[in-house]
């Protein structure tokens, strides 16, 4: 069903999908290059995403983010990847990624590098998980603090790890 998750309650929309087709289409009319901008043209994967739709919201984003140099888009991709089952393949789209378009410190490198924390997660590479939580936890505490949204997600997963491990304590 549609509405099994309580975002997809409070957001269901059965014309979603098809509103941001449109959206996506109008964009890429008055594109120069015909392609569009790479997170407008997202949202036709968001919006499948929201419906939960994986496998068309990762088709969806596959296209977009083939040739892009764009984190946000990036890190979409990876996380529907991982949501259908091919972490492994996120791995190395990430990793690919990162080689060629890495921005150090950047506030879409974090996230990245959040992202990575969950891929290694859902490989059952716990320990490489944890290890780029702690990465990520030491440059908030000593180089640059996070926004708040970040450093939650980052405080999460390391108690969910922690916890999967038997481990108690501070997270």
């Amino acid at each position: 069903s549609k509405l099994e998750s309580l975002s997809s309650l409070l957001r269901y929309n059965p014309d979603l999908v098809r509103d941001h087709q449109r959206l996506a289409a109008v964009d890429r009319f008055f594109s120069p290059d015909g392609r569009g901008n790479e997170l407008t043209q997202m949202e036709v994967s968001r919006a499948y995403h929201l419906q939960g739709d994986i496998p068309n919201a990762l088709q969806a984003a596959e296209m977009v983010a083939k040739n892009s140099r764009h984190g946000t888009v990036i890190r979409h991709y990876i996380r529907l990847l991982r949501l259908n089952g091919e972490a492994q393949r996120g791995l190395e789209e990430l990793i690919r990624f990162r080689e060629l378009f890495s921005r150090k410190g950047s506030w879409e490198d974090t996230t990245l590098e959040l992202e990575l924390a969950r891929v290694y997660a859902a490989l059952g590479e716990y320990r490489k998980a944890e290890d780029a939580v702690d990465s990520l936890l030491h440059r908030h505490r000593l180089v640059q603090p996070f926004e708040p949204r970040l450093l939650v997600y980052c405080c999460l997963l390391k108690g969910v790890l922690l916890d999967r491990r038997g481990a108690r304590g501070p997270a």
